[in-house]
């Protein structure tokens, strides 16, 4: 099985080191597994090379252009699974994942309240057609389900 994480970058956050996490833990299962960014940060760089876990930045554009450019990208990899672990990766990561025919598509959400309300008008027109969330807290799953 082929998995990319998604994620905006890798800057030291919570959202980020869980996103490692799981690939730590994916790493071993899964015949590739790449952490894929579109924003250049990387706090943890030497800790990603340490554990041997691929990690990419895409150069994917801005604006709708970089769904385009992820989705270059996911199909030219042939990613089984597109994991997009934050909030704004599943706003480009998921029409981009679904573009390049990936077969398993999860949005992330890491808090109960996404972002402005063009975010969550975006999340809830996505869930229409790519409806899979994986969520870290309980309260965040009620928050989907309501």
């Amino acid at each position: 099985m082929r998995v990319a994480l998604l994620v905006d970058g890798l800057g030291g956050g919570g959202a980020e080191r869980q996103a490692i996490t799981m690939a730590q833990g994916l790493t071993p299962r899964v015949a590739l597994l790449e952490v894929v960014a579109y924003h250049g940060v990387n706090d943890y760089e030497e800790f990603l090379a340490q554990q041997q876990i691929r990690h990419v930045t895409v150069d994917a554009g801005r604006g709708p252009a970089r769904i385009l450019g992820l989705a270059r990208y996911f199909r030219h990899r042939r990613f089984d699974v597109v994991h997009c672990v934050k909030e704004n990766a599943s706003l480009w990561g998921r029409p981009a994942a679904l573009a390049a025919r990936t077969p398993a598509i999860f949005g992330g959400l890491r808090l109960a309240y996404p972002g402005p309300l063009p975010h969550r008008r975006l999340h809830r027109l996505q869930s229409m057609i790519v409806p899979d969330w994986i969520v870290n807290a309980h309260s965040i799953k009620r928050y989907l389900l309501e």
